[in-house]
């Protein structure tokens, strides 16, 4: 195989099995709720937590469609607190009947505060507090509106929640940011199990993957596949930015991934 790497009548073929291998390993699948692999994370959810109340967050609720698929498919005895900045979206929320659901009107980052968040469309899942890079997309965000902001950790301290189990969160690159907000809970173990999206949105937030390594070294990092996990060793190869989900699970939690 040596004497076919590295020599151009080949190129086409390598960038051919490229693209296949990014598609075999689910990247770019992140939006794609069929196959981004959030419906094997419910079945992670109900297996490992069968026997208690969680406490599940919910960031980024945007109109609450996954909130809505937590309560069809989570099993267990829960809680919800879905937070969403936006207006709009907070309505479609307030529609969501459900005596263990709360919602906030609020955004996370690393310090509390507001800011402006931009979208094309009330009730886009593009708005975004970055606003860089969706030209790439044909997207312009023309649209703002004055968001609160808060910190992870004093939203905890404040509402008095000591631990929470899951939490999603998909913010359009302001990951990070929500995660430098939350030092205290990442660094003490106060929440298990963390799904975020990694993708276009961090690459133009100067984002990179080791950045999540580096702040969650506390947790196991996978790649979320359609029917499982994949456990993943940092390497600067990974730095792919096409939509996709992860899931991070605190190293100290008394259960097993499979």
């Amino acid at each position: 195989m040596a004497g076919f790497y590295g020599k151009k009548a080949f190129q086409a073929f390598f960038e051919r099995l490229f693209f296949i291998a990014l598609r075999g390993m689910n990247y770019g699948n992140g939006s794609d709720y069929e196959k981004s692999g959030e419906k094997y994370i419910f079945g992670l959810i109900n297996r490992i937590f069968s026997d208690k109340e969680i406490v599940i967050f919910d960031i980024g609720a945007n109109i609450g469609g996954y909130s809505r698929a937590l309560i069809q498919n989570i099993k267990t005895p829960f809680r919800i607190y879905a937070f969403e900045p936006t207006t709009f979206c907070v309505n479609e929320l307030e529609k969501i009947d459900h005596i263990n659901f709360i919602y906030h009107q609020l955004g996370f980052s690393n310090n509390p505060g507001t800011a402006e968040i931009h979208y094309d469309y009330d009730g886009s899942v593009w708005a975004s507090i970055e606003n860089s890079g969706y030209e790439r997309i044909k997207k312009q965000l023309s649209r703002t509106e004055t968001i609160k902001l808060e910190t992870i950790d004093r939203f905890l301290e404040e509402h008095s929640i000591s631990h929470i189990d899951f939490l999603k969160i998909d913010v359009e690159g302001h990951e990070l940011k929500a995660f430098q907000g939350a030092k205290d809970a990442i660094e003490h173990g106060r929440i298990t199990m963390i799904q975020f999206e990694f993708g276009l949105a961090s690459l133009y937030a100067g984002n990179r993957l080791t950045d999540f390594f580096s702040i969650l070294q506390n947790y196991d990092i996978y790649r979320i596949l359609q029917d499982g996990l994949q456990k993943m060793t940092y390497h600067e190869s990974f730095e792919i930015y096409l939509t996709t989900n992860y899931l991070a699970v605190d190293k100290k939690a008394n259960f097993k991934i499979s």
